[in-house]
């Protein structure tokens, strides 16, 4: 495999059954996506980050002498330590921090592109077909649909079998939607340094990342690009997905966030959270007389409301503008890399 990587995916998981997707399953959608990469002339890096570890379970790169390799496509295992896990607030309520876990792929992506991948879900043919020889230019960010299929157990893919299976696709709804954007966002592995990485909440449980991560894109000059229908991310559906995602219990994630900003206030004068709030409402009542404009350039404008609203409000009172912390995705340590 030659030094030039076209693009790194980042895969973020645990070694156990988090999320109902033992190590076995990992292995087998694992194969399925080397399989699917295999043989083409563009080369690819997959960094897998094990968060979390549980010390006493077998690591997930021991799966690296049970998978078939292809020459085009490295894999990367890093783990990190529980220590890491328990500086970030509210950690015992769910044992993975994906932000935090993606950050720590990102940063050691050596991909001209980058894109995070969830550990249970598949690409359409078309999709990988793009992947392997199709056009990416590096001011833009590509976005795919998902779909999700209900599955029991999948030892292998048939896009056949999906395509009648029970399915529930989120469509992308034009411009500034943050419909299910987390699924594929694929930019330059310089667009992702620029807006520091994935947005981290510094919180455990939290939603809306993504589309916060969007947003940053978006306002450094990216051109937001949606593929066609048929290139699809069919995500495994099980029923305690969004139970898994949320946590084991409150702090609600909105209970959380608030928690946060609360935590962020302590460390601010009065003087700084005065300007803020003011800056905060200035830049709403912006928002509001831009939507008109956003109407006529065909942007959905309750998506582009709610959309702005989350994304300023994130930039006062956190430093998401600054990304979400000097050192993010960890640079200064050392993960065992397999």
């Amino acid at each position: 495999m030659s030094k030039d990587t076209f693009c790194t995916f980042v895969i973020p998981t645990r070694n156990d059954s988090y999320g109902e997707f033992s190590p076995e399953d990992f292995k087998n959608y694992l194969q399925v996506f080397v399989d699917q990469l295999s043989g083409s002339a563009r080369n690819f890096e997959i960094n897998v980050v094990q968060w979390n570890n549980i010390e006493q379970n077998p690591c997930l790169s021991e799966l690296k002498k049970f998978i078939r390799h292809a020459e085009n496509v490295r894999i990367n295992f890093f783990s990190v330590p529980k220590i890491f896990h328990d500086q970030i607030l509210h950690s015992e309520k769910k044992p993975l921090c994906c932000e935090a876990a993606v950050n720590v792929g990102l940063r050691r992506a050596t991909g001209e592109f980058c894109c995070v991948k969830v550990q249970d879900a598949f690409y359409s043919s078309a999709l990988i077909n793009w992947l392997r020889q199709g056009t990416v230019e590096h001011g833009r960010l590509y976005r795919a649909i998902r779909a999700d299929h209900v599955v029991q157990r999948t030892l292998g893919f048939n896009e056949r079998d999906l395509a009648d299976a029970e399915v529930h696709r989120y469509q992308q709804s034009g411009t500034y939607s943050t419909n299910a954007c987390g699924d594929f966002m694929l930019m330059s592995k310089d667009m992702f340094i620029r807006i520091r990485g994935w947005a981290d909440p510094g919180v455990v449980v939290s939603t809306g990342s993504d589309g916060i991560t969007l947003a940053r894109a978006i306002c450094h000059g990216l051109t937001e690009t949606i593929l066609p229908m048929d290139f699809i991310v069919w995500k495994r559906c099980h029923p305690n997905m969004y139970r898994m995602r949320m946590g084991s219990g409150p702090p609600k994630a909105w209970v959380a966030y608030i928690l946060r900003i609360k935590e962020r206030f302590r460390t601010f004068p009065p003087a700084v959270i005065c300007h803020r709030v003011f800056l905060f409402l200035k830049i709403v009542v912006s928002g509001v007389t831009n939507l008109p404009n956003a109407k006529e350039r065909g942007v959905p404008v309750d998506n582009f409301a709610r959309y702005s609203l989350k994304f300023y409000f994130n930039l006062m009172f956190s430093r998401i503008h600054n990304g979400n912390s000097i050192n993010w995705g960890l640079p200064d340590h050392e993960f065992n890399v397999h």
